[in-house]
């Protein structure tokens, strides 16, 4: 029975909330539902179809996830799609403002970390990588005090260093029309609970320990 009861939860939770928690350490959403828990430092960000949507030009366009809150170490992973030519997007992460984040990207043509620190843009690391236009991408940054592991398409690309920013928000990057989806975010300190706002709150932990 209790195999059974624990089961329901997580197919209930997965079934309706859009934004659940996989294990404990590890949430994720998928976008299918409205972005409540997300702030928009700049850009038009919209949910359309299952997949969380940048509509305007210029940049850059920022936003983050507050559920994990700021942290130190973590892993970050999305899903991008681009949808124009030369538009930089990625994850964003150790984000305070729209002046003041890091970002694991592509931009023109190449693969990037860059710095925005006080406003300034510095692209401290690049490979060349030509774009794939309306191609699912994976992205993923690996954060370990100022020591961030990059990865593309499953690919560990480089170990790059920089000790500007230490901590702040993770969230999605852009300068132009793009899809992100399956964002996921394992830290120390996220995964408490199952769905949030009243709807079906439970703790990770206690459902644990029943089992």
């Amino acid at each position: 029975m209790r195999t059974t009861f624990i089961l329901t939860i997580c197919i209930v939770s997965l079934m309706f909330w859009g934004t659940f928690f996989a294990s404990a350490g590890t949430i994720s959403t998928n976008f299918d539902k409205k972005i409540d828990d997300w702030t928009v430092f700049s850009g038009v960000w919209t949910v359309e179809n299952g997949v969380l949507h940048q509509d305007e030009m210029g940049g850059p366009k920022v936003i983050v996830w507050n559920l994990p809150g700021e942290l130190t170490d973590f892993t970050v992973s999305v899903k991008a799609r681009a949808l124009t030519n030369d538009a930089d997007w990625g994850l964003a992460f150790h984000a305070t403002d729209v002046n003041n984040h890091y970002s694991w990207q592509w931009v023109n043509g190449h693969l990037a970390f860059v710095s925005y620190v006080k406003g300034g843009r510095t692209e401290d690391w690049t490979q060349n990588q030509p774009q794939e236009m309306n191609t699912w991408q994976d992205f993923k940054v690996v954060a370990m005090g100022t020591s961030y592991d990059l990865y593309w398409k499953g690919n560990k690309i480089t170990t790059f260093e920089h000790k500007a920013l230490t901590t702040g928000k993770v969230g999605l990057f852009t300068w132009d029309k793009i899809d992100f989806d399956d964002f996921t975010v394992t830290a120390e300190d996220v995964g408490t609970a199952v769905s949030t706002k009243g709807k079906l709150t439970t703790s990770w932990g206690a459902i644990k320990a029943s089992y």
